[in-house]
């Protein structure tokens, strides 16, 4: 199941808990990437979760020193795109077992830049243009979906794991979600032991935000199908 996610959540730093930054624009992109970093002697193979022109989220299979990152090549379809960065921050994605981390792009030359702008503007069209087809969101202006794909996140959750559980503290997972591909279920818990299904929802249908509204809340669990 892949989901785009609206919030600006708080995350975990090895210095403890402290809030992200998103005053630039960031839309919801995954691609092929490779970090190179000062502790490692190769590249280390990852994937993005949003990319902008000052900075991007990628996800990799282990956490390593953040603070190490000197670069971060993204594979494009034209090509590499070698960017200087440095890590600002890093936190553990449950859900989809992988590790988080934040990375600025550092002084990107006239080129470089231009082609940042290109990519960014063209996966914010095409989220926006999704956005505004047959989802729940279809009634935003062009306008609308396009800042609100500025604000998105790409989450990858495998079948059968969840994206938020009722019984888990969910810190820093205060988001709307909406469908891209796949299905989520929709589970509550009865009786504190039985979860029973609700809802079914496929592409274009939106969830989660109960922790928007207080935190801790009892509401429902949502699982990839």
């Amino acid at each position: 199941m892949a989901s785009s996610e609206f919030a600006k959540p708080a995350v975990q730093s090895s210095n403890g808990p402290v809030m992200e930054s998103r005053t630039i624009p960031r839309v919801g992109f995954d691609l092929p990437a490779e970090i190179a970093a000062g502790d490692f002697p190769q590249g280390l193979v990852a994937r993005t979760r949003d990319i902008g022109i000052g900075g991007a989220c990628l996800a990799t299979i282990s956490p390593f020193s953040y603070r190490s990152v000197r670069r971060v090549k993204l594979h494009l379809a034209d090509g590499v795109l070698t960017v200087a960065a440095r890590g600002m921050w890093q936190r553990v994605e449950h859900a989809e077992n992988v590790v988080l981390t934040g990375v600025e792009f550092v002084d990107p030359d006239e080129r470089t830049m231009d082609r940042l702008w290109d990519l960014v503007m063209d996966c914010g069209k095409s989220l926006a243009r999704f956005l505004h087809g047959d989802t729940d969101l279809k009634n935003l202006s062009p306008d609308e979906a396009v800042g609100i794909s500025h604000a998105s996140r790409w989450r990858d959750v495998p079948t059968g794991r969840y994206v938020y559980r009722s019984d888990v503290a969910r810190s820093g997972e205060a988001a709307i979600f909406l469908v891209h591909s796949g299905t989520i279920i929709l589970q509550l818990r009865m009786r504190g032991a039985i979860d029973r299904p609700i809802a079914r929802l496929g592409p274009g249908r939106l969830f989660g935000g109960l922790a928007l509204l207080a935190e801790p809340i009892e509401g429902e669990s949502a699982i990839a199908h």
